[in-house]
C-alpha cells in the first residue's frame, strides 16, 4: 500500500532534513528484551512508526505566559499555538501531510510510549485518528505538559510522537514536494472551519466534503507529478 507523505518546506525551516517514518522496533535491541518474541507485542506495535523532530527546541510555562529561551520570536509565533496555559497544553505545527491512493486508511497518531527522552519526560500527545484514504490535512501536534513539570523540550531528531496506520499491509512511503496547488486543495476543506458558528463538525463531514468534490483525485495527480524520487 502507497503512502504519500511530504513536509512544506515553505513554513518547515531546513525541511530537507526530514527523515522518512521509521518502523517503532527498529534499533530497539528487541534480543535483549525478554518479550521481544511475543507475537502480542509484535502484532501491537506492526506498521507504527516514530516521527523524529526537525528542531531542536523548548517550551516553558510560566503563570499566564508561555516561552521559549531558543530562536526569535517570528519563530514562536510561526509554529506554537499556546491552547492552554492553565491545562498546559501546547501545539506546535509539523507541516506534515499524508496520504494514500488506497479508499481508505485510517491513520493514528499516539503518545510515543516506547521511547525515553526529554519531551516524553515531561509531556504526553493528545492522540487522534483519521482516514487518510478520505481527507487531506496537516498534521497537527498537541500535548499537554505533565502534573510537576513547567517545561518541555526535544531535540532535533527524537520521536516526539507515534503514526500507527491500521492495516496488515506493507506499506511504501513515497515523499513529494508540497506545491501550491495542493496547499490550496488543503486550505479549501480546512477554511471550512473558519468564521463558522456551527459546533465542531465530525470527521465525517470532511470526508464528505472531499468525496463531492472529487479532490483526492486532484491531489494524487499533483502528488504524482512532484514525486522526490520520480
Amino acid at each position: 500500500m502507497n503512502v504519500y507523505w511530504t513536509i512544506d518546506h515553505k513554513e518547515a525551516i531546513g525541511a530537507l532534513r526530514v527523515q522518512t517514518p521509521e518502523p517503532v522496533l527498529k534499533n530497539k535491541g528487541l534480543a535483549e528484551m525478554e518479550y521481544h518474541a511475543c507475537p502480542a507485542f509484535r502484532d501491537y506495535y506492526h506498521n507504527v512508526y516514530g516521527i523524529k523532530s526537525l528542531y531542536t527546541y523548548s517550551l516553558e510555562i510560566d503563570g499566564n505566559n508561555c516561552k521559549a529561551d531558543m530562536y526569535n520570536q517570528e519563530f514562536f509565533d510561526s509554529n506554537v499555538n499556546v491552547r492552554s496555559t492553565e491545562q498546559k497544553l501546547l501545539s506546535v505545527k509539523q507541516r506534515v501531510s499524508f496520504i494514500t491512493d488506497s479508499p481508505s486508511l485510517k491513520m493514528s497518531q499516539e503518545h510515543p510510549y516506547f521511547e525515553d527522552n526529554k519531551f516524553t519526560s515531561t509531556s504526553y500527545v493528545i492522540p487522534g485518528t483519521m482516514d487518510i484514504g478520505k481527507y487531506y490535512r496537516r498534521l497537527d501536534f498537541a500535548f499537554h505538559i505533565k502534573e510537576g513539570h513547567s517545561k518541555c523540550a526535544f531535540d532535533e531528531g527524537d520521536i516526539i510522537y507515534y503514526l500507527r496506520f491500521h492495516t496488515p499491509e506493507k506499506l511504501h512511503f513515497k515523499q513529494y514536494f508540497m506545491t501550491d496547488k495542493l496547499r490550496e486543495y488543503h486550505d479549501m476543506v480546512d477554511d471550512i472551519k473558519e468564521f463558522s458558528t456551527s459546533s465542531p463538525r465530525p470527521l465525517s463531514f470532511f470526508y464528505g466534503i472531499s468525496k463531492k468534490y472529487k479532490l483526492k483525485s486532484r491531489i494524487l495527480k499533483e502528488i504524482k507529478e512532484n514525486l522526490v524520487n520520480g
